[in-house]
């Protein structure tokens, strides 16, 4: 008789473990995959190199993606002339100061090929040029949307 009640006790601490959700699988609360998609608009290229980030909203030369938790992101330009655009991803270096010549940067032509690794909480730059991208391949930025999918996990 005491086998049969304590079977039936662990049976309803299990089910009530359950419906409240204490018993959820670890991934569910810690290490599951999160995606954002941050999206923005350019109105012009940068020329050889880029402009600036306009803060009246006027995205010219570069777009500016807010600052996540994430360690990946994928980037695809789409101009309004269906060319590919040479574009460049960058994050500031460890000064955080500017925007120099020696900060992370990572070229590529209308989309990234796989995603790119960057800093967590630290705002994502795509940098958008005039003329062809880095292998030849024709490329324009005149107006425009950049799309970004930045991967981590939770």
């Amino acid at each position: 008789m005491q086998r049969i009640s304590w079977r039936l006790a662990a049976t309803a601490t299990a089910a009530a473990l359950a419906t409240t959700g204490a018993l959820a699988p670890a991934s569910a609360s810690r290490g599951a995959r999160t995606t954002r998609v941050e999206t923005a608009t350019y109105d012009a290229p940068g020329g050889v190199g880029a402009l600036s980030v306009s803060v009246t909203g006027t995205n010219v030369g570069a777009v500016m993606l807010p600052a996540g938790p994430e360690r990946k992101v994928s980037v695809e330009v789409t101009d309004a002339t269906g060319l590919p655009v040479s574009a460049e991803i960058k994050q500031r270096g460890g000064d955080g100061v500017a925007l120099e010549s020696n900060d992370t940067a990572v070229p590529f032509c209308g989309a990234t090929e796989k995603p790119v690794t960057v800093r967590p909480n630290e705002p994502v730059y795509v940098f958008l040029y005039a003329g062809p991208c880095e292998d030849g391949t024709p490329a324009a930025a005149t107006t425009g949307e950049v799309v970004a999918t930045f991967v981590g996990r939770g």
